[in-house]
């Protein structure tokens, strides 16, 4: 596995080294940089792109518009998928814009509440298929099976699981140099 990571807070790539034990070599690499100029400049594809930006009080704007989920989609290989951090309804004023631009810019999307948390992750692939909860659920336990994992994936998509594909929401879509909704 080869992994980029990307970070516009050089002190954030710094805290990791010092404090986590995050050590670069020829498969993992941190890159300080904007996330989007980072897609937008990209010639590499990705089998899976995470998106987890926060800024003060909600994801920057600039990381949440149709154009840059689409430059995100333009930089997946064809079985790829995007895995987006997002916070809830409660907390999040874009949420249901945001989920909306998602399913603009992706042919199929998941949303996985997390218990305990005002996390929701968004699960996004650029290609028709539906894969439904049991499926989910199988092959979330034969991953971590298979990878070793310490923690119970099976259980949070057995919980979490929600198909939103079909599910349109009343709510606009968010565009490039176009002010975000008011509160």
């Amino acid at each position: 596995m080869v992994i980029d990571v990307v970070d516009i807070d050089p002190d954030v790539i710094d805290a990791a080294r010092q404090f986590f034990g995050f050590k670069e070599d020829k498969r993992l690499k941190a890159f300080e940089a904007d996330g989007r100029k980072f897609v937008e400049e990209s010639k590499e594809k990705y089998d899976a792109v995470f998106l987890d930006a926060y800024g003060n009080d909600s994801i920057p704007y600039h990381l949440a518009t149709r154009e840059f989920l689409q430059s995100v989609r333009r930089i997946l290989t064809p079985k790829g998928v995007v895995v987006g951090n997002v916070w809830s309804r409660a907390s999040n004023r874009l949420y249901d814009s945001m989920r909306r631009t998602y399913q603009d810019s992706f042919e199929e999307l998941y949303i996985f509440d997390i218990l305990a948390s005002a996390n929701k992750i968004f699960v996004a692939v650029p290609r028709r298929g539906k894969v439904g909860k049991e499926e989910m659920v199988k092959r979330s336990k034969d991953l971590v099976k298979k990878a070793g994992f310490n923690f119970d994936l099976g259980s949070t998509v057995t919980y979490g699981y929600t198909y939103v594909t079909d599910l349109r929401i009343e709510a606009p879509i968010l565009k490039d140099g176009k002010e975000p909704p008011a509160k």
